[in-house]
């Protein structure tokens, strides 16, 4: 019950976190505002809630969740990579576009996931009566993000 809990409460915060990190990119492009102006806008907060998600590799290694540990660490370090060994040194590499590429496919593709997570701690044995749109997205976001954000990525350590 406590695990339980905990987990509702890490993937709510996660969630609503990851929307600060996709309001804050909105409102820098909706502003015309450079990749070192939302560096400097959102570098902090994205730093954090990027860094909370080492908190995955603790979850599974404790069983609290069903996630492989292998692919659970390799998932978080590679990105954990990306925000203090290219990000941090170099304002999201010297400001390239690629910053914008790179967060906004990530926080896209974040939100739907701690959400479904959420949603599906109440219904464990029952994906079927998760919503139906929540659980398109937690599917099938990735199919675009994930090649998007990794194109961001490998953009950012080209760039530093």
């Amino acid at each position: 019950v406590m695990s339980k809990a905990y987990l509702l409460l890490y993937n709510i915060l996660s969630a609503l976190g990851w929307s600060l990190v996709l309001f804050k990119v909105s409102d820098n492009l909706q502003n015309g505002r450079s990749a070192k102006e939302l560096w400097a806008d959102l570098g902090t907060t994205l730093i954090v809630v990027q860094s909370a998600a080492a908190l995955e590799i603790l979850h599974s290694l404790l069983g609290l969740v069903r996630s492989p540990l292998i692919p659970t660490f390799m998932q978080v370090m590679s990105r954990l990579l990306v925000v203090w060994m290219y990000m941090v040194p170099t304002n999201a590499s010297n400001g390239h576009w690629s910053a914008y590429l790179c967060i906004t496919s990530w926080a896209l593709v974040e939100i739907p996931r701690y959400l479904f997570y959420a949603v599906a701690l109440n219904h464990k044995d029952e994906p079927h009566k998760i919503n139906s749109v929540l659980y398109f997205l937690r599917y099938h976001l990735f199919v675009v993000l994930y090649p998007t954000g990794i194109t961001g990525e490998l953009l950012q350590m080209y760039t530093a």
